[in-house]
C-alpha cells in the first residue's frame, strides 16, 4: 500500500491530515525530535509541536526527555487502534446520553400548543416504517371509543401488542371492522392462520 493509500485510511478513522503524515512518520522512525518529524513530514515545526503534544496527551506515542532535546516514539500500533476504538465507544455512549436525555425534556413539548382544529377528523393514513405505524396504531386503539375501522395488507406486520390492545377493545364492546388488500391465497391462508393464533380470545 502506498503512502496516499496510508494517508487515506488514517483520515478515515478520524485523523487530520497533519496528524496522518506525523503519525506515519513517528510509525517509521524511533525516537525522532519535533525538528526531524517537521522535515520528514513537510509539515511547519509549530504545528508539529501541537500535534504532538496531542499524541502523548491520547498515549499514541512516548515523549523521551534526553539532556539537549525532546524526542518523540511510537507505541505499538496495536494498543492505538485499542485506544482509539476505546473513545469512539465513550463518544457514542456519550452522544446516546446526551440525545436520550435531550429527547426527554423537550418530550414535555410535544402537542403542548395543540389546537383543537384536527378534533373532529375522524380518518388517518398512517405511512412510514412498521414500528412506527405499530406505535400510532396502539395509539388509536386506545383512545377509541366505540368503532375502528381499516384497510391493512394481510401479510403486513404483526404485533402481539397491537393484538393484545384490539382484544381488550373487543372485550370492552368496541367493534373492528376491516378492508383488507387483495393478496395471493398462499399469503391469506397463512396470515388467517397466524391471525386466529394471535386473536384467540379465552
Amino acid at each position: 500500500m502506498q503512502t496516499a493509500e496510508f494517508l487515506n485510511k488514517l483520515q478515515q478513522v478520524g485523523f487530520k491530515e497533519h496528524e496522518s503524515k506525523i503519525f506515519l512518520v513517528l510509525l517509521k522512525g524511533s525516537a525522532l525530535s519535533a525538528s526531524e518529524i517537521a522535515g520528514k513530514a513537510n509539515i511547519r515545526r509549530t504545528s508539529v509541536y501541537e500535534v504532538l503534544k496531542t499524541f502523548a496527551s491520547r498515549g499514541f506515542c512516548n515523549e523521551i526527555e534526553t539532556n539537549t532535546i525532546l524526542k518523540y516514539e511510537m507505541i505499538d500500533p496495536r494498543v492505538i487502534a485499542d485506544k482509539i476504538e476505546r473513545e469512539i465507544k465513550r463518544n457514542n455512549l456519550e452522544k446516546i446520553e446526551s440525545l436520550k436525555s435531550t429527547f426527554s425534556e423537550i418530550e414535555k413539548l410535544h402537542k403542548s400548543e395543540e389546537s383543537n382544529a384536527l378534533s373532529n377528523v375522524n380518518i388517518e393514513l398512517i405511512r412510514g416504517f412498521n414500528k412506527h405505524r405499530q406505535e400510532k396504531f396502539i395509539e388509536l386503539l386506545k383512545s377509541a371509543k366505540e368503532e375502528i375501522l381499516f384497510m391493512i395488507r394481510l401479510e403486513g406486520y404483526v404485533s402481539e401488542e397491537i393484538d393484545a390492545n384490539a382484544k381488550n377493545f373487543i372485550k370492552n364492546g368496541g367493534v373492528i371492522k376491516s378492508i383488507y388488500k387483495q393478496i395471493s391465497i398462499l399469503k391469506l391462508l397463512r396470515t388467517i392462520q397466524g391471525r386466529m393464533q394471535l386473536w384467540k380470545i379465552c
